[in-house]
């Protein structure tokens, strides 16, 4: 089992902290496109993909937060 929260970090920052959607109003989402692709690539185990998945998704929502409040 790997490290969820270092590895989410990593992926974070080297793929995807650049991959948003963006409404009218704004930041929506990140791009789950580029993000399935980089852990497909991981060759995770089906445990560390979904706990990565979910470490990630916790940091986008830290993200949409902080860029609302901008």
């Amino acid at each position: 089992t790997l490290s969820s929260s270092s590895a989410a970090s990593d992926v974070y920052k080297r793929q995807v902290g650049s991959q948003w959607r963006y409404t009218m109003s704004g930041p929506a989402s990140l791009d789950y496109i580029p993000l399935q692709h980089e852990l497909d690539r991981m060759g995770l185990s089906e445990e560390d993909y979904d706990a990565l998945f979910s470490d990630i998704r916790v940091m986008e929502s830290e993200a949409l937060a902080a860029m609302r409040e901008e």
